[in-house]
């Protein structure tokens, strides 16, 4: 009984530390993946400094200002997207040291600072189980272009939560799968979703904005241009209605 006894108290610290193992890899992968991210940054930032020193004098001036706003507007747009990958790996590790320090035992957690040496290639991540972790995945896959699978998740997420506060989200990101697969129609369904349903949605100018550039997209010229200077009259400080602006001026320049 004793022999029995000891041997599963060993099958079970081994299995506690075969999962142990596995969590500190996940957290390994994640520092890896949060380091590419702020090189990426830092290569948006070199960007920007870039754009300052471009500027050119004579009749082109403005035209030149221009397409310097346009493309601040877009890397600015890409620095926050990697704030957002950055704060929910940051939320994933935390979680997994929860795990571990729940497991308890030996095991040394990784060094912080570079890179894994061979970072861990990542696929698809299913959605299952609570409504954050629902709407996670489907976020994750989002940013790793799993644009099918995001929209899987995102529309499961709709469907299953209706009342959650961030239905408006789920169906601005799923637009935002479609958008990106070039499905302008079913993007422009979702879009009218938040703005038809959501009025006071923080994500409003920005369904706007990419409901006008998807009418654009799919050559519906004359609504799409109405869809964007609706954006600019509604929330003319936003950064949206700046975007539209530009591309307004885009447009009128291209009809000349």
């Amino acid at each position: 009984m004793l022999k029995w006894i000891a041997a599963t108290l060993l099958l079970i610290t081994a299995v506690s530390c075969v999962e142990q193992s596995n969590l500190t890899q996940d957290i390994t992968d994640i520092k890896s993946q949060i380091w590419r991210i702020q090189k990426d940054q830092a290569e948006q930032t070199r960007a920007i400094e870039q754009l300052g020193n471009t500027a050119e004098s004579g009749e082109n001036a403005n035209k030149t200002q221009a397409d310097i706003q346009a493309t601040l507007e877009e890397i600015n747009g890409n620095i926050n997207i990697l704030f957002e990958r950055v704060r929910d790996l940051n939320d994933k590790m935390t979680v997994l040291l929860g795990k571990i320090a729940n497991l308890g035992g030996p095991g040394k957690l990784p060094e912080t600072g570079g890179p894994a040496s061979q970072p861990a290639a990542t696929g698809p991540t299913k959605a299952s189980g609570s409504p954050e972790i629902v709407f996670s995945s489907a976020y994750t896959n989002y940013l790793q272009g799993h644009y099918d699978v995001a929209a899987i998740g995102f529309k499961e997420f709709a469907t299953n939560y209706p009342d959650s506060d961030k239905v408006d989200n789920a169906l601005y990101w799923l637009g935002l799968c479609y958008y990106e697969q070039e499905k302008y129609r079913d993007a422009i369904s979702q879009f009218e979703k938040v703005i038809n349903d959501y009025p006071d949605s923080d994500v409003l100018p920005a369904a706007m904005l990419r409901k006008g550039l998807s009418l654009l997209a799919s050559n519906s010229i004359g609504v799409g241009v109405v869809e964007l200077q609706d954006l600019n009259k509604k929330f003319p400080l936003s950064k949206e209605a700046r975007i539209a602006r530009n591309k307004l001026d885009e447009l009128r320049g291209n009809t000349q």
